[in-house]
C-alpha cells in the first residue's frame, strides 16, 4: 500500500469513527434546597420533602445530560416559606 492509500484510509476511519461516536454527557443534577425550614411545621416540611425529592427524580429522568460544551455542573432552586411554591 503507498502512503496515500494509508493516509486515505486513515482519514476514512477517522471520519467513520467521529460519524458512529456518541457525544460525551455530563450529568444532569437538579439540587432543591429548602431554606430557612423554621418556616414550615412538620407535616408541612415532611410533605415539601418528599414533593421536592419527586419532582427531582422526575426532572433528571427526563433532562438525561447536557450537550457536549456545556459547562454547567447543574441547577439549584431554593425554596422559602411564603414563595409560591413553598405555599402550595
Amino acid at each position: 500500500m503507498s502512503r496515500s492509500s494509508v493516509a486515505q484510509c486513515a482519514t476514512m476511519l477517522a471520519l467513520i469513527v467521529s460519524v458512529f461516536a456518541q457525544p460525551v454527557r455530563a450529568e444532569f443534577d437538579l439540587a432543591i434546597t429548602i431554606s430557612p425550614t423554621t418556616g414550615f411545621n412538620a407535616t408541612q416540611l415532611s410533605i415539601l420533602q418528599e414533593s421536592v425529592a419527586t419532582a427531582a427524580a422526575e426532572w433528571e429522568s427526563y433532562i438525561t445530560g447536557y450537550q457536549p460544551g456545556i459547562s454547567l455542573t447543574g441547577i439549584s432552586i431554593t425554596v422559602s416559606a411564603g414563595s409560591a411554591f413553598g405555599d402550595a
